[in-house]
């Protein structure tokens, strides 16, 4: 006995030109996505590892003001660079009075990286200006107490 086919229905063997289309339009949207969602994790990684070294830098200059080894920090603005310890982060302190009759010093340090960070505006502030915030720095304020 032989099984014959209704001429009725045709038979259908795999997919057609417009759903293999349709699914590789999917999946090249799904692609994208993906692919931009990695490169964004990576560069969040990155920010987030450039922000704790420099709150650690920014505590390390800190406990040196503090601790005024070579004696009271002096007033003024001075700059440096971290060399290899921490190449591409610059250091900025600024160092002024407050109205206190004693000798209380307010220290500032910012730290900063990336392709700002040897802006020369960051060196030249006066006491009214204020240095321009950006996503690149981490800055802390604390305020000592020198002397006898």
């Amino acid at each position: 006995m032989t099984k014959h086919r209704s001429s009725k229905q045709p038979a259908q063997e795999g997919f057609t030109l417009l759903e293999v289309m349709i699914a590789l339009s999917i999946f090249g949207m799904t692609a994208t996505v993906l692919l931009g969602l990695r490169n964004w994790d990576l560069d969040t990684r990155i920010f987030s590892q450039n922000v704790t070294l420099a709150t650690l830098l920014v505590q390390e200059k800190m406990t040196e003001a503090e601790l005024a080894i070579d004696g009271p920090p002096a007033f003024g603005t001075t700059r440096g660079e971290f060399e290899d310890r921490a190449s591409g982060f610059v250091w900025q302190q600024t160092v002024s009075a407050t109205p206190l009759t004693i000798d209380v010093r307010e220290v500032k340090v910012r730290v900063s990286w990336g392709p700002d960070a040897d802006d020369d505006r960051l060196s030249v502030l006066s006491e009214s200006d204020e240095p321009e915030e950006s996503a690149d720095a981490v800055e802390a304020v604390a305020y000592y107490l020198f002397g006898p």
